[in-house]
């Protein structure tokens, strides 16, 4: 690619170059002019001498036409004009250079001689025509390098634009590349996020354990179906206008478990008591998280409740279960010291019976404690068969009177406020 300081010194230089020529060709031409007019002079010397001014004005008229003269004159030595003739008139380019007085005219004098004196003096006006070719070939020129140097220029800048609009088309590609590779992974990570929030959505909804999102003042943002059915709510809309606080059995437990949250950011198996739409009350397992903002501050909870209630009460049930287990136990091992005592009794009054008359006054008193420790011995076997501490040895029993015998210990435990009543009932024998 050609350099524009280059072209400017190279034109520079040929302008400078073709100046100098023409500066030659016009000292030359003027040389010329007069060598020219010396001749002349020398041409119309005998005329002069002769005093033969019709030979002498046609000479110089035909001087005047062939060296373009504008004006030639014959003088002699006192100064007096001997003859003068016009020569050509004013070109255009004369005409037009007169007004700037850049008419390039210069006055020739040569000296008129005959036998080597002077006899007068030839003086002619001469127009220098070829200035003007020269002067118009060197704006000519000046121009063809102006024009030159303005196409290179042109040039120039159009290589110059075509590399930058290749460059910047190369980047623009390359960026469109790096967009379109953005596109597909932000339209992959778009997917990627929306089946991420499907797949959290579907887990949140279909989650076997009641899930919310709720603000630490208790406003619930969000909930799912097994939420609204632990706490008995119609509507995802009645939940969300329901403060998680009025839900809580007693106030102080939200507050006791925020403070648990905000110092252990995130609580696990909580156990609370809740009360439902309805009025009841239930057992919650609460697992959440604390979400914190950039300040630190609480910005919102993410739990999960799972209804323990039929646990709780399976596990009170238990509890009186095993507390009766105890009990019986308990009574079992009284009543078997019970009984063993009761056998000492009756060994006793058996003793006693067999050793005093039956008409004496005191055997019906024996026999009365006789009759009070048997019923006494029968109750402590069915305590102890209840405990299930009695040998067991299996014989024909009346359920009649087995039961009938029983009455009196289920009426003790069943307690007042229950009516117990029997009523006897036959059994006939098969094949009878």
């Amino acid at each position: 690619m050609i350099r524009k300081n280059d072209t400017a010194v190279a034109a520079i230089l040929l302008v400078v170059l073709f100046g100098t020529l023409v500066f030659i060709h016009e000292v030359r031409v003027r040389e010329k002019a007069h060598q020219g007019i010396a001749v002349h002079a020398g041409i119309v010397a005998n005329a002069l001498w002769n005093h033969n001014k019709e030979g002498v004005s046609q000479y110089l008229m035909l001087a005047a036409k062939l060296e373009n003269y504008a004006s030639v004159m014959v003088m002699d030595t006192r100064g007096n004009v001997f003859q003068k003739v016009s020569g050509t008139s004013a070109g255009i380019l004369d005409r037009f250079f007169s007004p700037l007085k850049l008419v390039p005219r210069q006055t020739l004098v040569s000296p008129v001689r005959y036998d080597d004196k002077i006899i007068g003096t030839l003086q002619a006006v001469w127009v220098c025509d070829t200035i003007y070719f020269d002067a118009m070939l060197l704006v000519i020129l000046v121009m063809v390098f102006v024009i030159f140097l303005l196409y290179t220029r042109v040039v120039n800048e159009k290589k110059m634009l075509e590399n930058r609009v290749t460059h910047r088309t190369g980047e623009l590609s390359e960026l469109n590349k790096h967009l379109q590779k953005e596109i597909e992974e932000h339209k992959a990570a778009k997917q990627a996020l929306e089946k991420s929030e499907e797949r959290y959505r579907a887990y949140f909804e279909e989650n076997i354990a009641g899930a919310y999102i709720s603000t630490p003042l208790g406003r619930l943002i969000d909930c799912n179906r097994k939420y609204l059915d632990i706490f008995g709510f119609e509507n995802k809309y009645q939940a969300l206008n329901t403060p998680i606080t009025d839900i809580y059995s007693r106030r102080e437990e939200r507050r006791q478990f925020l403070d648990t949250l905000v110092e252990k950011r995130k609580v696990s198996a909580y156990e609370t008591k809740f009360r439902k739409t309805d009025g009841s009350l239930i057992h919650l397992i609460e697992n959440a998280a604390a979400v914190f903002d950039e300040n630190g501050r609480l910005d919102h909870i993410r739990g999960f409740l799972l209804d323990v209630t039929e646990k709780h009460q399976l596990e009170m049930q238990l509890l009186q279960t095993q507390k009766m287990e105890s009990i019986g136990r308990l009574a079992g091992g009284v009543a078997h010291d019970f009984n063993n005592m009761l056998n000492v009794i009756l060994g006793h009054a058996d003793l006693a019976l067999d050793k005093i008359d039956s008409s004496a006054p005191l055997y019906n008193h024996l026999q009365q404690i006789r009759h009070a420790a048997t019923h006494s011995a029968d109750i402590t076997r069915q305590l102890l068969a209840f405990a299930r501490k009695q040998t067991i040895s299996p014989r024909q029993l009346d359920l009649n009177d087995t039961v009938e015998s029983m009455l009196n210990m289920l009426r003790r435990l069943i307690g007042e406020d229950i009516d117990l009543v029997w009523k006897t009932c036959w059994i006939i024998p098969l094949g009878k």
